[in-house]
């Protein structure tokens, strides 16, 4: 219908559903991909397989749902939305692995194989996954609790050298976990900036370009139609009313191409020239509103307006009627004919009514 529809191709790509890529530091170290959350599940399967065969388990189903708890916190880190990370999530993510550490103790011996590196290790790693989405204050309060936690299950249940010693090795962690949040997400919100610029660009020339292509198209449409017209008048032969009945003709067609752009087709407006040569009064109104296209619901309007001009005769009256947004419906036709009148609608689908 003379329009030309852009694509601009976006970096927002989706994964399983979950919508587009959050646009921070995570994005940049790949923490949104599919493989990222492969190597997540695999780890979990590895790290559970090395605390139940190292020994030390009195109460394997303790420990168990223990580790699915962290697993659970893990992924919700990961997938959770928003930037930096949402309260809830945040609150999960800092409760619950102290939480689960001091239901894990009464589920080992006081000197297990390599449980409580698991736990530990477990622990830390949802506390730097937190740091990275943003909550570097709240992922530093979750290890603080953990550690709390292992204190007071050494005073408690103790000793336990293991767990107390991988907590405190865990501190040089977050430090570094601290200091590549500090690098990474300022970097990573002006990357990520430019990233948009770059797509808004890519529209507006897009964009341009289409507009360039369609102003190419009414050009090339005049000159099929209009220049025939003014060079035989430029040569200065008498003009009939053959060549005055073409100008009306082409004079009303440029009108058509103003008054109603969404009804630019090439079928119809060889069916409208068709029923204005034979003497019809064809009228064509496009009253939506600027830049509100969409070609595939006009398919049956069209179809239908051409056909209805095919088989009218001279003296009939056909308008054809885009109606402004919000009317419930798309367009009407009106023929009247010997005094009839005859009226179709059209669904804001695109539908006769």
């Amino acid at each position: 219908m003379g329009t030309v529809t852009v694509n601009a191709e976006s970096e927002h790509r989706w994964y399983w559903g979950r919508g587009p890529l959050r646009e921070d530091a995570s994005a940049l170290v790949g923490l949104q991909t599919p493989a990222a959350y492969a190597l997540a599940l695999l780890s979990i399967v590895v790290l559970s397989t090395i605390a139940f065969a190292a020994g030390g388990v009195t109460r394997p189903w303790l420990l168990g749902a223990v580790l699915l708890v962290l697993a659970a916190v893990a992924l919700m880190v990961l997938a959770a939305a928003g930037d930096p990370l949402r309260p809830l999530p945040t609150a999960v993510a800092v409760l619950l692995p102290p939480t689960a550490l001091a239901a894990a103790v009464p589920a080992l011996t006081r000197e297990p194989g390599l449980a409580y590196t698991v736990l530990t290790a477990a622990i830390v790693s949802i506390q730097v996954l937190t740091a990275v989405r943003g909550r570097l204050g709240a992922a530093w309060l979750g290890l603080a609790l953990s550690i709390v936690v292992g204190i007071g299950a050494d005073r408690v249940a103790g000793p336990l050298a293991t767990l107390t010693g991988n907590l405190g090795s865990n501190l040089a962690v977050m430090i570094m976990a601290t200091v590549f949040v500090a690098i990474i997400r300022p970097r990573a919100r002006r990357i990520h900036a430019l990233r948009r610029d770059a797509r808004d660009r890519s529209a507006f020339d897009a964009a341009q370009e289409a507009v360039l292509t369609v102003r190419d198209q009414e050009v090339a449409g005049l000159a099929r139609q209009a220049r025939p017209l003014l060079e035989r008048i430029a040569t200065g032969e008498p003009i009939d009313d053959a060549v005055v009945g073409e100008c009306l003709l082409v004079e009303a067609a440029l009108r058509d191409r103003i008054r109603a752009p969404g009804l630019h087709d090439d079928d119809l407006a060889a069916a409208v020239w068709q029923a204005r040569a034979r003497g019809a009064r064809v009228l064509l109104l496009d009253d939506r509103a600027v830049g509100d296209d969409d070609p595939d619901r006009f398919a049956p309007l069209l179809a239908s307006a051409a056909e209805l001009l095919d088989s009218v005769g001279p003296g009939s009256e056909v308008t054809v009627r885009v109606l402004p947004n919000g009317r419930g419906r798309l367009a009407t036709i009106t023929v009247v004919d010997g005094g009839r009148l005859s009226r179709w609608e059209f669904t804001p689908d695109g539908l006769p009514a």
